[in-house]
């Protein structure tokens, strides 16, 4: 960072590239490792766990909480991932919202989409505009 302020970063890689970007939070191995805002910029991103948020370069006020979650996102903006490997393909979709394991996990640029719950619109790429809310059970033993 040359020129950055109010950030923090806790873990090996994390925010490694960063120069201007401000007001980001990344903890844990490489957490927004490749960020590199090369203009003062307000990024407001959080990502929490292992990779989370690992390819943002210039998206901004995105919050990853989770291994791998949100860990493809370039320059998608506006994104809410909680859980592991949640929204993990994503790359330029925006307004996202998902909690639970690998919910939205193949969402490439799909936008302003709701996922709630284990593997909730986990085949949807690019598809826009959906809500799903699924209750996982594992079958009963036998």
């Amino acid at each position: 960072m040359t020129d950055a302020d109010f950030n923090t970063s806790v873990g090996f890689g994390s925010l490694g590239f960063d120069q201007l970007g401000s007001k980001t939070t990344a903890i844990g191995y490489r957490a927004l490792g490749t960020q590199r805002f090369t203009s003062a910029t307000d990024s407001l991103n959080t990502a929490v766990g292992y990779d989370a948020g690992l390819e943002v370069t210039t998206g901004t006020y995105n919050t990853f909480v989770g291994g791998l979650s949100g860990d493809a996102t370039t320059t998608g903006s506006r994104n809410n991932a909680f859980g592991a490997v949640s929204l993990s393909a994503n790359t330029t979709g925006q307004y996202n919202t998902t909690m639970g394991h690998a919910s939205m996990a193949s969402n490439t640029t799909g936008s302003n989409n709701v996922a709630l719950g284990y593997d909730a619109l986990n085949a949807n790429t690019t598809a826009s505009n959906n809500t799903a809310c699924l209750l996982y059970t594992s079958p009963s033993p036998r």
